[in-house]
This record gives structure tokens, sequence and C-alpha cells, in this order.
């Protein structure tokens, strides 16, 4: 499993949405993510690298 470390301004980004909103992007963030990062979805990208430089 993986740590999952939100950028600084990713969370300045999700400040600006609606708490329902945020709270569906963080659920998804924190079961897709920690699991499986390096793995294309049909609405995700592959992170080649997964830690920011």
């Amino acid at each position: 499993m993986y740590t999952i470390q939100i950028a600084r301004a990713a969370q300045a980004d999700l400040a600006t949405l609606r708490v329902f909103d945020r709270a569906r992007i963080l659920a998804v963030i924190r079961t897709e993510l920690s699991h499986t990062p390096t793995v294309a979805a049909r609405h995700r990208k592959i992170l080649h690298d997964p830690r920011p430089e």
C-alpha cells in the first residue's frame, strides 16, 4: 500500500470545492491511488513517478 501526500497547491484547490465534492474526491483518492497509483484507468492517467519533485 502507498502513502498519499497531497501537495499544498492541490489542498488549496480542494479547499475551493464544496464539502460534498471534496469528500467524494478524497474518498476516491484514498481508495484508488493508495493501492494502484501506477495503473491507468478510464479517467486516470498513469503516474510514472508518484512522488512530487
